[in-house]
C-alpha cells in the first residue's frame, strides 16, 4: 500500500503518530534506560519517513496493529482546581477512580486487541492519589506490549515509597512532572526540588517543562458547529493525539471524555472496551476525521498562566 492510497486522516492519526513516537520513544528509551540506539534528532524527518514506511507495511502486511499512546485516567481527584483545566477536573462532584482489579481486567482486554502500545500513560486528575498506582505500574511494566509507561504528575505530592520501589524495578517507567512554577501564586503548593531530589537518589528518570503556558478553557458551545468547522477543528487540536480511557470507554481525547461523562455533551463516539470486535472498533476508530464531541468544542488559542486556582 502507498501513502498516497491511504486515507488522509487515517495516514496522519495512525501511521505518522506512530512514526512520531517510534522516534520519541526510542529516543526516551536510550536516554533514561540505555536500551536500544541512539538516533540523531538531527535525522528526526528521516526517521519518521522509515518508521511510517515500516508501519504501513507491518500493517498491511504482517497484520500488526500498534497504538501510538494511550493515557488511563485512573483517578478525577486533584489536588488543584484548576480555571483552564481541559480534563475539566474541578466539575467532578461525584469522583470516578480505577480499582486495581478493573484496571488489570481493562488492561488485559486492550492489550489483547493490540500489537503494541508505545506509550502507556498514567494521570487524573493527580493520578498520585489513586493508593493502586504503584500496583499498575508493576502490574502494566511486565507487559512486553507496552514500550514505555509515563506517570504524569502535576508537581504537588511526592510518591510514595512502594511507587518509587516499582518504578525502579522497571526499565520502562519514568515521570513527567507538569511545571506550574510560572504560577508564582502555587510555588508555595509545589514541591518540585523535593520531587526531583527524591527521584535522582531512587535513580529514577523523569522530565519537566523548563517553560509551559496553557491556553483558556471555554468548556462547550451550546449549539454544535457547522461540519466543515468542526473537521477543521479536529485537524487543528493537539489534544486528538491524546486518546484516554475513563470509566472502561477509550475516548478520542480527555476533554471529550470528560465532557461526555459529566454530561456537558450527548456524544457516543467512544470505544467501549469491553466490545467484542475491539480490534477492528480500535482501527476504525483512528480512521475518522473528526468525532461527535468536536461538533461542540469550544478552542481558544489565548494563553493563560498555567494552573490558575478557581
Amino acid at each position: 500500500m502507498r501513502k498516497e492510497e491511504i486515507e488522509k486522516s487515517f495516514l496522519e492519526r495512525y501511521f505518522i503518530q506512530n512514526a512520531e513516537q517510534r522516534f520519541q520513544d526510542e529516543t526516551l528509551s536510550f536516554l533514561y534506560f540505555r536500551k536500544g540506539q541512539f538516533l540523531n534528532p538531527k535525522k528526526m524527518q528521516e526517521y519518521i519517513e522509515q518508521f511510517t514506511n515500516e508501519e504501513i507495511d507491518s500493517f498491511y502486511n504482517k497484520n500488526e496493529f500498534n497504538m501510538p499512546q494511550t493515557r488511563f485516567i485512573v483517578t478525577t481527584k486533584c489536588t488543584l482546581k484548576c480555571a483552564d483545566c481541559n480534563f475539566l477536573i474541578p466539575y467532578f462532584q461525584k469522583h470516578l477512580e480505577y480499582s486495581l482489579d478493573q484496571f488489570k481486567s481493562e488492561f488485559d482486554i486492550l492489550t489483547g486487541a493490540v500489537d503494541k502500545i508505545r506509550k502507556l500513560i498514567f494521570l487524573g486528575g493527580e493520578p498520585l492519589l489513586n493508593p493502586h498506582l504503584f500496583e499498575m505500574i508493576e502490574y502494566s511494566a511486565k507487559s512486553e506490549i507496552v514500550n514505555l509507561i509515563e506517570i504524569t504528575i502535576n508537581g504537588t505530592m511526592l510518591p510514595s515509597q512502594q511507587l518509587l520501589d516499582a518504578c525502579k524495578k522497571s526499565t520502562k517507567t519514568y515521570f513527567h512532572i507538569s511545571n506550574y512554577s510560572q504560577n508564582e501564586n502555587l510555588r508555595p503548593f509545589l514541591k518540585l526540588e523535593q520531587l526531583t531530589s527524591l527521584l535522582k537518589k531512587n535513580s529514577i528518570s523523569y522530565q519537566m517543562a523548563s517553560n509551559w503556558t496553557w491556553e483558556k478553557e471555554d468548556g462547550f458551545n451550546a449549539e454544535k458547529f457547522s461540519l466543515s468547522q468542526t473537521k477543521e477543528i479536529f485537524q487543528n487540536c493537539y489534544r486528538t493525539r491524546c486518546l484516554s480511557i475513563l470509566n472502561s470507554k477509550l475516548y478520542p481525547c480527555p476533554k471529550g471524555s470528560c465532557g461526555i461523562e459529566l454530561g456537558f455533551i450527548d456524544a457516543n463516539d467512544y470505544i467501549d472496551l469491553r466490545h467484542e470486535n475491539l480490534r477492528e472498533k480500535l482501527i476504525d476508530f483512528y480512521k475518522k476525521d473528526y468525532f461527535e464531541a468536536c461538533e461542540y468544542c469550544a478552542l481558544n488559542q489565548d494563553r493563560v498562566i498555567p494552573a490558575l486556582q478557581k
